[in-house]
């Protein structure tokens, strides 16, 4: 079996606010994974693409500019060849069941509300870092 590596990860925090990125960046600063941010959904695509992680874990907020939340997870979900190695943490102050009714609830790998419990958090990271 081909286990990864905690630096073989990145976590790419996407937010418009940089308040989010900043608390969240605070929150995972012990983990021992690279972090990066992207401040939109474009943003996004664009740095998992150029990253030679072997495992990326977006932490995506849902309501940004340019492109949102909704549009990377269609993405990620059209071309799964692509984005095979990509694990998707929403991170949102909409609830789950509005989200639930989008019907891209099964091609993410965890739903964390704001605020952010930091325990939960690093819960959710690790398991997609495995």
């Amino acid at each position: 079996m081909n286990t990864l590596q905690l630096s073989d990860c990145l976590i790419l925090i996407t937010d418009d606010d940089v308040i989010n990125r900043v608390v969240l960046k605070h929150m995972l600063k012990d983990v021992g994974i690279k972090l990066e941010e992207a401040t939109d959904g474009e943003e996004c695509l664009a740095a998992i693409k150029n990253s030679n992680a072997k495992r990326v874990i977006v932490l995506l907020d849902l309501n940004m500019p340019v492109m949102d939340g909704y549009d990377v997870i269609k993405q990620v979900k059209s071309q799964p060849s692509d984005f095979e190695h990509i694990r998707i943490l929403v991170v949102s102050a909409s609830l789950y069941s509005h989200f639930a009714n989008s019907g891209l609830s099964e091609n993410i790998d965890g739903y964390i509300e704001k605020p952010v419990d930091k325990e939960h958090l690093l819960t959710k990271v690790l398991e997609c870092s495995i």
